[in-house]
């Protein structure tokens, strides 16, 4: 008996009923007719909240009040009576769900656009990097690249270090120039998928951009060795819009 009692409390509650209108319920149905105080006791719920969650069931439809003179009683209505609830919760999640699908623009109006929210994330050290290259150098990719600083930080190129030296990127860098981008550049002649432009020697700097898909990570080639990816298309798409103006200008 007591674990027919806990699979109906659990289908009660998938009909949509709360721990306690299950409990209410389940004590008026085996005493058909009592006053809140009695099946209160037999619900083992607080007097109070017994009476306010009769009136709740009443709402339902599961649960009538009787007339009995100057005391207030209720009874359980019929079994059958779930299904009509059930029936009566379908319906009003079909006229619902046509509501809110017609309500879905004006929502949209006073959401933030997800294309205007930047998701930014910070790794550090030398794992931080190799985790970043090993996404972004899977696809096409544009980046503004220091070689000096990728030699001196990894001792060799990082691109062999990950993906051996068969290596074929698929992408374009704009080098700063220096020993670095010449040595850089032998490494990948003849890389027909790979484009390579030295930037005028006059631009100097000790961060790498990266732009691959929707995100944007900036490399700084300090003492922590500090990546800041941000997930944005409309951040993405101004970045190549810069390196595109940039490389117009490189040899």
């Amino acid at each position: 008996m007591p674990l027919l009692s806990a699979s109906l409390r659990t289908l009660l509650k998938r009909l949509g009923l709360d721990d306690r209108e299950a409990e209410v319920y389940l004590a008026l149905l085996s005493m058909h007719t009592g006053k809140a105080s009695a099946i209160a006791k037999a619900a083992r719920q607080p007097r109070t909240h017994t009476y306010l969650t009769l009136r709740k069931l009443e709402e339902k439809g599961l649960v009538s009040e009787v007339d009995r003179g100057s005391a207030i009683a209720f009874t359980a209505e019929s079994p059958e009576k779930l299904l009509s609830y059930l029936d009566d919760r379908e319906r009003e999640m079909r006229e619902t769900k046509k509501l809110v699908t017609h309500a879905l623009p004006f929502f949209k109006d006073i959401s933030t656009s997800p294309e205007a929210m930047a998701r930014v994330t910070m790794l550090k050290g030398k794992d931080g990097m190799r985790q970043i290259y090993r996404q972004a150098l899977s696809g096409e990719f544009c980046a503004l690249f220091n070689p000096d600083s990728m030699y001196r930080v990894f001792g060799n190129n990082v691109e062999f270090q990950l993906f051996g030296k068969d290596f074929e990127p698929t992408g374009r860098d704009l080098l700063v120039a220096g020993e670095g981008a010449e040595r850089y550049i032998s490494e990948y002649s003849g890389v027909k998928s790979y484009h390579l432009r030295k930037l005028p020697k006059s631009m100097k700097f000790n961060v790498d951009a990266l732009v691959y898909g929707n995100m944007v990570t900036i490399f700084s080639y300090d003492e922590e060795l500090t990546s800041i990816r941000i997930e944005n298309s409309n951040i993405a798409a101004a970045f190549r819009m810069w390196f595109n103006a940039l490389w117009e200008f490189s040899v």
